[in-house]
């Protein structure tokens, strides 16, 4: 059955995104487009690294609190120590930024290691990213569904469509601009999930001793690892750097960011251990959708649904815009990249990501896969920031990885200690000197 509150909501807030859209639509030189003429404030690039995190994360987020636990909080531990790391070194990510004009993590590949690390750094980012798009669109037709009584297909086409609409008229500013208002959404949506609705008076210690059971003791290292080099990996980091008004303001942005993120992340998981002790027989990656069926009145639902939209909406439009220009980047040269061409190419990306978000919804596995593309850049990256590696180790090493993902995925052994094995090969391009300067 159709709900009209929650649905009237969502449709409002889709019709402010594509307002902020129609108003950037005048932004139209290559420069504006893409990163905002690289004059972005530090409100606009926090809002933008701390909304990484999205709606597909929230009911993930929940899903670790089911199959880790406490122990779940250490990949954002990693997370945040990774934006500390690159706050120190930001100076050194930006350095030449002025002269060869990078848009993303890729560019600098390409200007600091070579053309075939950088192709091959761009299909990986690829990979990642539109993993991460298909998350959100999945998690949102989801909770689209639930909300509203809408089919799921119908949802999952309503978010792509909407989101295409808005960003391919104004770029990347539509997607700052969204981004500070998913911030706020997110905060009062954790807000009245975690304080404000609370049906079985659940206390803090009981929900934290209800969870001490289900602690892997492998997990907290592999994890704290991978989401410290899925920072240094993640092309969406890259391009808030590049963006940037100045270097100070930059490594501000990324320190703030790193405390928003452990704070969050820890009421964040808190709240899916709450969800765990009230719901403890729910499949780990519906556990979030069956919360949001267990009895919230119409008017909690219809605030849940413009906060969680809001959430949903500006994590996906940046990995479409990433994933735009990363396959134009695979065709064209960064200097031809025509505004046009992104337009269309967010088209036909949404549309498949769309048909694929219909038929894979193994959220958790998903969102694993991409932390370890985005984790085999970060090593690559933390070498070359050190001044190590070339383009041929840098490129090896990178390949080595995808094969490695590939036998234990086969063999079935991306658990406990094994991913680890992923981030060995790109170690090798600490083995050599840096042939750019």
């Amino acid at each position: 059955m159709i709900e009209p509150t929650p649905l009237i909501a969502i449709m409002v807030f889709t019709i402010i995104c594509i307002a902020v859209g129609y108003y950037y639509r005048h932004k139209k030189t290559p420069e504006d487009f893409f990163m905002a003429g690289r004059k972005v404030g530090s409100i606009r690039i926090i809002a933008s690294l701390f909304t990484l995190f999205g709606a597909g994360e929230i009911v993930t987020l929940t899903a670790f609190a089911y199959l880790y636990g406490i122990s779940g909080l250490s990949l954002f531990s990693g997370v945040v120590v990774g934006f500390l790391g690159l706050a120190f070194l930001s100076h050194r990510i930006r350095k030449n930024s002025q002269e060869y004009k990078p848009y993303l993590l890729t560019d600098y590949v390409g200007n600091f290691l070579g053309k075939k690390s950088e192709k091959l750094s761009i299909i990986i980012s690829l990979i990642a990213v539109l993993s991460l798009l298909i998350i959100q669109l999945v998690v949102g037709g989801l909770l689209i569904s639930t909300l509203t009584g809408l089919s799921y297909p119908i949802s999952v086409i309503i978010i792509g469509v909407v989101i295409a609409i808005y960003l391919s008229m104004g770029g990347f500013n539509s997607g700052l601009t969204t981004d500070v208002i998913q911030a706020v959404s997110m905060i009062i949506l954790l807000v009245v999930l975690l304080i404000l609705y609370n049906p079985l008076g659940v206390s803090l210690s009981s929900i934290i001793s209800h969870a001490q059971d289900i602690v892997p003791p492998a997990d907290f290292v592999v994890l704290f690892i991978l989401g410290f080099f899925v920072v240094l990996g993640s092309t969406d980091v890259y391009q808030s750097i590049f963006a940037s008004s100045s270097d100070k303001l930059a490594k501000k942005s990324l320190v703030y960011t790193g405390i928003l993120w452990i704070v969050f992340c820890s009421l964040m998981l808190l709240l899916g251990l709450k969800i765990f002790y009230q719901l403890p027989l729910a499949d780990p990656n519906n556990a979030f959708l069956d919360f949001l069926s267990s009895g919230l009145s119409s008017s909690l639902l219809a605030i849940l649904s413009i906060f969680i939209v809001a959430s949903l909406f500006s994590t996906a439009d940046t990995e479409l815009f990433l994933a735009s220009i990363l396959i134009g980047k695979l065709f064209v040269k960064k200097e031809k990249l025509s505004i046009t061409f992104s337009q269309i190419t967010m088209w036909l990306i949404i549309i498949a990501s769309i048909g694929l978000a219909i038929y894979f919804t193994a959220l958790v596995e998903i969102y694993f896969f991409l932390l370890y593309m985005f984790s085999i850049l970060g090593v690559v990256m933390l070498a070359n920031l050190f001044g190590r590696g070339n383009d041929l180790f840098a490129f090896l090493g990178m390949l080595l990885s995808l094969v490695t993902i590939l036998l234990l995925g086969v063999f079935n052994l991306l658990a406990g200690w094994y991913p680890l094995l992923i981030l060995v090969p790109p170690l090798i391009t600490f083995l050599v000197p840096s042939n750019k300067k």
